[in-house]
Parts: structure tokens; C-alpha cells; sequence
């Protein structure tokens, strides 16, 4: 009987986690950007004078998404008052040892270490070579000595991203928390994790109000103690809704006499101030006994508790997170200075004894991610040869007209990323990108998404009406359309480029977004990555023609989905919405002055093609050189 289960569970166990996000067991990948992010925001404020810069930076948040790697994050468990780490307690119904047992078999062959020994343990994490390698503290400081500095700020990256876990009570509290698998285990998981989740690079902010308070970072010896210390705070003045006034926790602890009258118990911060904890309900029976819950689950009623639970904890997590930046880079020169001591002559390397660690789930990730991308690639060929052949016949039998190409006068190109370079259109030099905080660069050497039916992604920035900056930093130029361009460097906006704008993030901020390739134009001439977006069954491109926000524009590459875009823009041209309307014809029309003309007609095309016009307000002079902002 138990071996079916066990069969029944691994299937359900790869399947669900291969296909899950990789933040099944800990915070969204995107808040641990948002942590990362304020971590080096304090730092940066703390040591004016030796700034991370955004390159580095990006190496940061780009360790700290990729130690959640499966399984790496089986290692991310420290119990404080035991010094053990994940243990499978706290999994629904099934007991330790079977989860285990499930663990052993189809999470990883290796046993599960405490993340204070996962920090240093060079011949284990050596073991995980296929899933992310070592990525010690040890690494990374001999990295930084060798001057691989992108390597070691990724790696420190993945000491920040333990750092982070730790500031989860479930984490600390020997709680497994599988919310993934709440279908099998019973289990519903943290509370705070999914409720943090909505913390966003975009949306968070705290490194300025603790240098207004004049805190400082927290000052340790050794990592191992900024995790000890992170952990301790957790695991003292927080819950997890399975651990709540367990007899394994001394403290916090609540009582009936604790709550008011809505329900709401409180214990007190490491200050002595009071802190809403958990909630409390008293219920009757059908036979009249009286049950009492306390609880703390991810529902509108607690969000006040988890907002609070956040506030502290995260608090914590960027003292000391800060200090642990300072403490890598100094140890990092010294590092360096111990270079110039003679080293042993002789090293000897005994990983081939061992063999390396196998999971399931990992592997099984990299399968289905491959097989992702192999489908994508397929169906993206097959996408283009039909859009490809459907041109040539319009073209060889003298069908095409000046509505398939939708010929609009080009504008330059619209506003990007305020961290992100873009090449101007003359030769001068591009401008240097500023110091200043930016989402991570994208891996390169990873096939894209080519369908909407591809991994989600999400959006960290909203640039303008028809543009977008992934969390991993890629930057999302809309296929098809052109909106107008918001006001940078002195430049007045373009008529209704901040409602386009706002169009624009409504529809795609904290949103799982979809990207579709056109395999005939992969990028524009700034090296911004094209693509139709979708948001749900929304292809957001379409949508912004329809409201009147954007134009449908091809930038002379006809595109699968030009006529309905140009049939959306029509529509919206009839019934006089958002750049159709009075306003902006209007403003194009009032627009006379030397120093703010109409834009010059653009040159002529082949006669057979009637040239469409656009409010001339919306457009920049075309003799206008003006790179966009980096």
C-alpha cells in the first residue's frame, strides 16, 4: 500500500513542482529582488563613496533568483534552538519520515543540510553542479580575489537570497510549507510568503526610510552569524500558522486574554511594542462544545497582521543584509592580500569518490523548460513560414495595399528604461548608463518564450505606452504599434502619452504575462526585444489600438497580426478615442511656433501607397538626432 503512495506522491511531486514557478517553498522570485534591491539601495547609502554600481547590481539580483534552483531549496531550513535544518515536519498528513523518505527519493540524493551549512559546505554544494553549483561564501570570496567579479556578486547573491529565507518564520520554525502540493498534502503553506509575494521592486521601498531614522547595518564577524541572527528574530517574535503556541517554540506565545474584541492577539516586538500576531475565533459545535482557533492564513481578514509581519522582518532582512554586503567585499580584500602568501604546492581533489547529487524535481525542471522551448522554437517556425508565404502571395499576385502595411510616418524611437542604454541614431557615442538601481540582465543564452501558451513573466517597469522592463531587465519593445512619446530631458509629451502610459501598467503591472515572437524581427535597432504581450487572453498590443493609445505601426515589417491591429485602429479612428479625439487633433492643429512645428512630412513612398497621417503633435522632427533616455 505504502509503496502506490509513495508511486502516486512522486508523480504528483515532479509533476507539479517541474511545472510550478521556483518559488514553491519560499518568496516569488520577484521579492527576492525587492529584498536584494533595498539591501544594496541601504548599502549604497551607508558607503557613498564605494557604490554598487548597476552592473553589479544585476549580477546581485541575478544569484538571488537563481538559488532557488531545484532543490537547492531544500537547504534553506535553520531551526535556531535545535541548529538543524529542514527536517519535513509540518507537511499536512504525512509524517517526517515519509516526506523524507519522498525527499531521498524524488527532491534530492543528498540530504537536506541547514542552511548555516549550506553556506560553507564546498564539497556538497559541489554535488549540485546540474542544479546551480557552488555558490559557498567561500566561492565567492576566492572569485572576488581572482577578479571574476560578476561571479562574485552572484555569488554573494545566493548568500543574500539565504539571508532572505531566513526571514521567513516557516523557514525557522521547521515548517515545510509546501503550498503546492496543499492538493495532496493538505498542507495551505506560509501565510506571509504568498502574501509577500506582492512585493515588487516596484512597489517596495525601505532603504531611504531607515537612513532617515539614521539606522545602521547590523555588524557581524562571519555569514554564518548574519544568518544565525536573522534566524533567531524570526523564529522569536513570529508564527507560522503550523507552529502557533507549539510546545517546540517557547516563544511568542498568545492567550484568549491577548485578543480584542475582533479577534486579533498580540504579542509584543523585540522593542516591547505591540504586534497583531495571529487571529482568534471561538466557535460552537452541534453538540455545544466550544472550539477555540488560532490562526494565520493568507485571507483579507489577516493581511493587516502580515502587512505588519513584513514591516519587521523586512526591516531586518536589509540591516542585515547590508552588513553582509560590507563584510563580503572586505573580506573579499583580504582575500586578495592572502594571494600574495605561498599556497600549498600540492591540492588534492577527491569529489570523483563521491557521486554528484541527482534530484528528480530538478531534472525534471530542465525537461520540461527544454521541452518548452523546443515547442516554442517549433510552432514559431511554423508561425513564421505561414506569415512568410501569405506576404509572398500578396506580393506576387499584386494584392497588397496600403492597409496590409499600415505605413505610418516613423517617429523616433520611444522613451526606455532610465537604467538601460539605448544607441542614438548618429554616430556620437551612446550616453553612459547612471549609477542607479536596475533589474537584472537576462540570460541570453536561454531560448526565449516563442507562444502565449510559454512561461509567464512579469513586468518591473512600465517605460511608456508601448514599452516594458521585464524583472530579469529584458526590455519589451511592443510589436506592431507606436504610442506616443512621454516628456523626458526637457522634450514636452506627446498628446496622450501619459494616459497611454497608464493604459499601458494597468494592464500588465503585478500581472503573469505571456510573450509571442514574430520570427521575422527579433529586436529593434536599440537591441529592445520584440514581442506581442499578453495578459490572460488580452494581447495587450491590440488592446492599446483599440483604446485609442497607441497607432498601429509596422516600422516597415509587416507583422502576423497587422490587419487586426489596423481594423482596431480604424474603429477607434470612427468613434474618435484617445489620440483620434478632438484633443490631441486639436493640439496638432494649434501647433504652429518655430521651436515646436508640426514634424516634416516624410518622404514619399511608392505611388500606389497613400501615406497616412498622424496628429503632428505626437511626432518628433524627423531631422530631430535626440537619443532616447538611457
Amino acid at each position: 500500500m505504502w509503496i502506490k503512495i509513495i508511486c502516486v506522491f512522486l508523480v504528483i511531486l515532479v509533476g507539479t513542482i517541474a511545472i510550478a514557478p521556483d518559488d514553491t517553498f519560499a518568496y516569488d522570485a520577484i521579492t527576492h529582488q525587492a529584498l536584494t534591491q533595498e539591501i544594496v539601495h541601504f548599502y549604497n547609502l551607508l558607503h557613498p563613496a564605494a557604490q554598487i554600481d548597476s552592473p553589479s547590481l544585476q549580477d546581485l539580483l541575478k544569484g538571488s533568483v537563481e538559488e532557488d534552483a531545484p532543490p537547492r531549496w531544500i537547504n534553506h531550513f535553520y531551526n535556531p534552538l535545535t541548529k538543524t535544518g529542514w527536517t519535513g515536519d509540518k507537511m499536512g498528513a504525512f509524517p517526517s519520515s515519509v516526506v523524507r523518505l519522498f525527499s531521498f527519493i524524488g527532491v534530492s540524493s543528498e540530504e537536506a543540510l541547514s542552511a548555516i551549512d549550506w553556506i560553507k559546505n564546498n564539497i556538497i554544494q559541489d554535488k549540485y553542479a546540474s542544479y546551480g553549483g557552488n555558490h559557498t561564501w567561500k566561492t565567492g570570496l576566492g572569485e572576488y580575489a581572482a577578479g571574476k567579479t560578476n561571479e562574485a556578486n552572484q555569488t554573494l547573491g545566493h548568500a543574500l537570497h539565504i539571508l532572505e529565507d531566513l526571514g521567513v518564520p516557516d523557514h525557522t520554525r521547521d515548517d515545510t510549507h509546501a503550498q503546492e502540493l496543499s492538493v495532496v498534502t493538505g498542507d495551505e503553506g506560509s501565510a506571509y510568503e504568498l502574501y509577500a509575494n506582492r512585493f515588487t521592486p516596484q512597489t517596495f521601498s525601505l532603504a531611504k526610510t531607515l537612513s532617515n531614522k539614521d539606522d545602521s547595518a547590523v555588524i557581524k564577524q562571519t555569514p554564518e552569524e548574519y544568518l544565525e541572527s536573522m534566524a533567531a528574530y524570526s523564529n522569536k517574535y513570529f508564527f507560522s500558522n503550523d507552529t502557533i503556541n507549539s510546545p517546540d517554540f517557547p516563544s511568542p506565545r498568545v492567550s484568549e486574554s491577548d485578543c480584542n474584541s475582533d479577534g486579533y492577539c498580540y504579542g509584543k516586538d523585540e522593542n516591547g511594542e505591540k504586534m497583531a500576531l495571529i487571529l482568534y475565533k471561538k466557535q460552537t459545535n452541534s453538540t455545544g462544545e466550544i472550539a477555540k482557533d488560532f490562526s494565520l492564513l493568507n485571507k483579507e481578514q489577516y493581511h493587516p497582521i502580515l502587512e505588519s509581519y513584513f514591516s519587521h522582518l523586512s526591516k531586518q532582512i536589509v540591516l542585515n543584509g547590508a552588513g553582509m554586503v560590507e563584510l563580503f567585499y572586505r573580506q573579499g580584500e583580504d582575500e586578495k592580500e592572502n594571494q600574495h602568501y605561498p599556497q600549498p604546492l600540492v591540492t588534492y581533489d577527491f569529489s570523483f569518490i563521491t557521486p554528484p547529487a541527482f534530484s528528480l524535481v530538478g531534472t525534471g525542471e530542465t525537461i520540461v523548460n527544454g521541452a518548452r522551448s523546443l515547442w516554442g522554437a517549433v510552432a514559431s517556425a511554423a508561425q513564421g513560414a505561414v506569415a512568410w508565404t501569405q506576404t509572398f502571395w500578396n506580393r506576387f499576385s499584386g494584392s497588397e495595399t496600403f492597409d496590409s502595411l499600415a505605413l505610418i510616418p516613423p517617429s523616433s524611437p520611444p522613451a526606455i528604461s532610465q537604467t538601460t542604454p539605448a544607441q542614438p541614431e548618429n554616430n556620437t557615442a551612446p550616453p553612459q548608463a547612471p549609477k542607479t538601481i536596475q533589474a537584472p540582465v537576462s540570460d541570453h543564452n536561454a531560448p526565449p518564450p516563442t507562444q502565449p501558451n510559454a512561461a509567464p513573466v512579469y513586468a518591473a517597469r512600465v517605460i511608456d505606452g508601448d514599452t516594458i522592463v521585464l524583472t530579469d531587465g529584458t526590455v519589451i519593445r511592443y510589436i506592431g504599434i507606436d504610442a506616443p512619446e512621454v516628456a523626458y530631458q526637457g522634450k514636452t509629451a506627446g498628446c496622450y502619452a501619459d494616459q497611454a502610459k497608464d493604459k499601458n501598467k494597468s494592464m500588465v503591472q503585478n500581472i503573469p504575462l505571456r510573450l509571442e515572437y514574430d520570427p521575422a524581427q527579433a529586436t529593434d535597432k536599440y537591441d529592445r526585444t520584440l514581442a506581442y504581450v499578453w495578459a490572460g487572453n488580452t494581447l495587450v498590443n491590440r488592446e492599446l489600438v483599440a483604446g485609442g493609445y497607441a497607432y498601429a505601426y509596422n516600422f516597415n515589417h509587416p507583422h502576423p497580426k497587422e490587419a487586426d491591429f489596423l481594423s482596431a485602429q480604424t474603429a477607434a479612428r470612427n468613434t474618435e478615442l484617445g489620440l483620434w479625439g478632438p484633443a490631441c487633433l486639436h493640439t496638432a492643429a494649434a501647433t504652429t511656433t518655430a521651436d515646436n512645428a508640426p514634424a516634416a512630412a516624410p518622404q514619399p513612398r511608392p505611388p500606389r501607397r497613400k501615406m497616412q497621417q498622424r496628429p503632428a503633435v505626437c511626432l518628433r522632427h524627423q531631422t530631430d538626432t535626440t537619443p532616447p533616455p538611457a
